[in-house]
Protein backbone atom coordinates (compact mmCIF):
# COMPACT_ATOMS: atom_id res chain seq x y z
CA UNK A 1 0.00 0.00 0.00
CA UNK A 2 2.98 2.71 0.60
CA UNK A 3 4.37 1.82 -2.46
CA UNK A 4 1.16 2.15 -4.32
CA UNK A 5 0.78 5.87 -2.30
CA UNK A 6 4.14 7.07 -3.44
CA UNK A 7 3.46 5.61 -6.63
CA UNK A 8 0.74 7.92 -6.90
CA UNK A 9 2.03 10.85 -5.76
CA UNK A 10 4.99 10.65 -8.09
CA UNK A 11 2.78 10.65 -10.94
CA UNK A 12 1.11 13.74 -9.16
CA UNK A 13 3.75 15.38 -9.63
CA UNK A 14 4.95 14.40 -12.44
CA UNK A 15 1.75 15.55 -14.32
CA UNK A 16 1.60 18.62 -12.58
CA UNK A 17 0.86 17.93 -8.88
CA UNK A 18 -2.34 17.43 -7.00
CA UNK A 19 -4.57 20.52 -6.58
CA UNK A 20 -3.48 23.24 -3.91
CA UNK A 21 -0.39 21.33 -3.92
CA UNK A 22 2.85 23.09 -4.02
CA UNK A 23 5.08 23.11 -6.75
CA UNK A 24 7.63 19.93 -6.70
CA UNK A 25 10.69 21.49 -4.76
CA UNK A 26 13.92 21.63 -7.11
CA UNK A 27 16.63 19.39 -5.74
CA UNK A 28 18.76 21.78 -4.10
CA UNK A 29 15.58 23.26 -2.06
CA UNK A 30 14.61 19.23 -1.50
CA UNK A 31 17.97 18.83 0.37
CA UNK A 32 17.74 21.72 2.32
CA UNK A 33 14.75 20.47 4.31
CA UNK A 34 15.81 16.72 4.12
CA UNK A 35 19.29 18.55 5.88
CA UNK A 36 17.09 20.83 8.40
CA UNK A 37 17.83 19.73 11.90
CA UNK A 38 14.47 19.58 12.97
CA UNK A 39 13.30 17.43 10.14
CA UNK A 40 11.47 14.46 11.70
CA UNK A 41 12.42 11.06 10.17
CA UNK A 42 9.12 10.68 9.47
CA UNK A 43 6.68 9.17 6.51
CA UNK A 44 7.66 12.95 5.22
CA UNK A 45 11.13 12.67 5.26
CA UNK A 46 10.82 9.17 3.79
CA UNK A 47 8.70 10.25 1.28
CA UNK A 48 10.67 12.89 0.16
CA UNK A 49 14.12 11.70 -0.02
CA UNK A 50 12.38 8.84 -2.03
CA UNK A 51 10.50 11.31 -4.74
CA UNK A 52 14.12 13.10 -4.93
CA UNK A 53 15.72 9.96 -5.65
CA UNK A 54 12.77 9.20 -8.61
CA UNK A 55 13.49 12.58 -9.59
CA UNK A 56 16.96 13.05 -9.67
CA UNK A 57 18.58 9.54 -9.78
CA UNK A 58 21.79 10.32 -11.00
CA UNK A 59 22.54 13.84 -8.79
CA UNK A 60 25.58 13.32 -6.37
CA UNK A 61 23.30 13.94 -3.78
CA UNK A 62 21.26 10.91 -4.30
CA UNK A 63 23.56 8.51 -1.90
CA UNK A 64 22.31 11.17 0.76
CA UNK A 65 18.74 11.03 0.06
CA UNK A 66 19.13 7.26 0.62
CA UNK A 67 20.98 7.68 3.88
CA UNK A 68 18.03 9.80 4.99
CA UNK A 69 15.51 7.47 3.95
CA UNK A 70 17.23 4.39 5.15
CA UNK A 71 17.23 6.74 8.92
CA UNK A 72 13.17 7.32 8.58
CA UNK A 73 13.11 3.34 7.83
CA UNK A 74 14.46 3.10 11.07
CA UNK A 75 12.97 5.49 13.16
CA UNK A 76 10.02 3.81 11.74
CA UNK A 77 10.69 0.40 13.22
CA UNK A 78 10.03 -0.75 9.56
CA UNK A 79 13.69 -2.92 9.94
CA UNK A 80 13.60 -4.76 6.95
CA UNK A 81 13.16 -2.31 4.72
CA UNK A 82 16.04 -0.65 6.19
CA UNK A 83 18.20 -3.26 5.73
CA UNK A 84 17.26 -4.08 2.13
CA UNK A 85 17.63 -0.51 1.03
CA UNK A 86 20.65 -0.23 2.60
CA UNK A 87 21.80 -3.69 0.92
CA UNK A 88 20.84 -1.72 -2.10
CA UNK A 89 23.11 1.46 -1.62
CA UNK A 90 26.28 -0.84 -1.36
CA UNK A 91 24.85 -1.61 -4.83
CA UNK A 92 24.40 1.92 -6.49
CA UNK A 93 27.02 3.97 -4.41
CA UNK A 94 29.93 1.46 -3.58
CA UNK A 95 32.61 3.79 -1.33
CA UNK A 96 30.48 6.87 -0.47
CA UNK A 97 30.37 7.42 2.74
CA UNK A 98 26.89 7.23 3.15
CA UNK A 99 26.67 4.02 2.27
CA UNK A 100 29.77 3.07 4.54
CA UNK A 101 27.61 4.70 7.11
CA UNK A 102 24.83 2.19 6.56
CA UNK A 103 26.62 -0.47 6.26
CA UNK A 104 28.10 -0.37 9.34
CA UNK A 105 25.23 0.28 10.98
CA UNK A 106 22.95 -1.93 9.41
CA UNK A 107 24.86 -4.83 7.83
CA UNK A 108 28.09 -5.27 9.39
CA UNK A 109 27.09 -4.12 13.28
CA UNK A 110 22.59 -4.04 13.27
CA UNK A 111 21.60 -2.82 16.93
CA UNK A 112 19.88 -4.50 18.92
CA UNK A 113 20.15 -8.24 21.23
CA UNK A 114 22.76 -10.74 20.54
CA UNK A 115 21.22 -13.28 18.12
Amino acid sequence: LATAALGCLLWALQVGGVAGAAAPLDEGALMAELRQPEAIRSERTLNLALSGNERFPNSANAPERSWIAVRALVDLQRLDEARAAARQMVVRYPGSAWTDDVQRHLLTHPAGPPR
